[in-house]
């Protein structure tokens, strides 16, 4: 995709500097926008154009599951890039290249450069008589982390979602080839909605024509929460990858009890790929099961108890 360099120049900041520039930003954006990031990124050069993305969103799990497919891309010879929150320790931790965080120095250069490209953008804007963009901590962190991506020239970038799905700053990113939703949860209920198929409905936002999709455990049920993804992968056309389980009681936590589905043997899980199934109800195709173990005994001592 070509070597990425900013289209201009930026003064060098300190690792403190840049934290008090994340620090002067809003926490939460007064109208949720992809537009301030798609015109930052535009402004930029569009740096997320230099790499592949894969999104991750969900309630639960986003993390773990970005870094299980950051760590199965790098271990198919790829140089990944890994984005995600929040940080433990550090804010580079939130930017990874080749599974480790980033140096203060890249991070820094990367929020300078999104920094600079805020203020450029609203400049012009105000010049036009618009209303400047409310640039948020995330907006700037997710913009610095398509910089700091571009420069290290890497070849695929996993973002996980910060809140949501349809607003997020990561699905600003041009280059998105996959998505997952991990499950469904009651979260951020104030912004996102009060029910679960209302949340969903802003997650599955990410599911767009043209990209695949994989489906986690913990979007099956109820059959309403389901319905949701599938009648937005119909609407999109896209056929997603389900994972779900065959024994409910190693996923409990994660889904109610399906119609037709109450007692299936076995501790793994299967994958069905649905080729135009949504509502309307087209049969599913079985792809396969996973093999890792016959069953959970061995882990009992990991799983949660009532």
């Amino acid at each position: 995709m070509g070597a990425y360099s900013l289209p201009f120049e930026v003064d060098a900041i300190t690792y403190k500097d840049a934290l008090d520039a994340l620090h002067a930003t809003l926490k939460l954006g007064i109208c949720p926008l992809l537009e301030t990031v798609e015109d930052m990124l535009a402004e930029l050069g569009d740096p997320d154009l230099c790499f592949s993305c894969v999104q991750i969103a969900g309630t639960n799990g986003k993390t773990s599951t970005a870094r299980y497919t950051a760590a199965i891309l790098a271990g198919e010879g790829l140089h990944v890039a890994l984005y995600t929150s929040p940080e433990l320790v550090s804010y580079t931790e939130r930017m990874e290249v080749g599974g480790a965080p980033v140096s203060e120095a890249a991070f820094s250069r990367g929020i300078a450069a999104a920094v600079e490209a805020g203020r450029r953008v609203n400049e012009r804007r105000v010049s036009l008589g618009e209303r400047p963009y409310d640039i948020t901590e995330f907006d700037l962190l997710t913009v610095a982390a398509m910089v700091v991506f571009a420069e290290a020239g890497v070849d695929v970038a996993v973002l996980e979602v910060g809140m949501g799905g349809r607003w997020d700053a990561t699905s600003a990113a041009k280059s998105i080839r996959t998505v997952a939703v991990t499950g469904i949860g009651l979260d951020h209920m104030r912004i996102l909605g009060n029910t679960l198929e209302a949340i969903a409905s802003e997650k599955a936002a990410v599911i767009k024509a043209g990209r695949s999709c994989v489906l986690g455990v913990g979007t099956a049920t109820p059959d309403s929460l389901e319905d949701v993804f599938l009648s937005r992968c119909e609407e999109q056309a896209v056929a997603p990858v389900l994972v779900r389980a065959n024994n409910l009681e190693d996923v409990r936590g994660l889904v109610q009890r399906r119609r037709a589905e109450t007692a299936l043997p076995g501790g793994k899980h299967r994958l069905r790929h649905y080729p135009r199934r949504g509502v309307s109800g087209t049969p599913a195709r079985y792809d396969g099961a996973s093999c890792v173990r016959g069953d959970m005994s061995d882990t009992g001592a990991l799983r949660p108890r009532d």
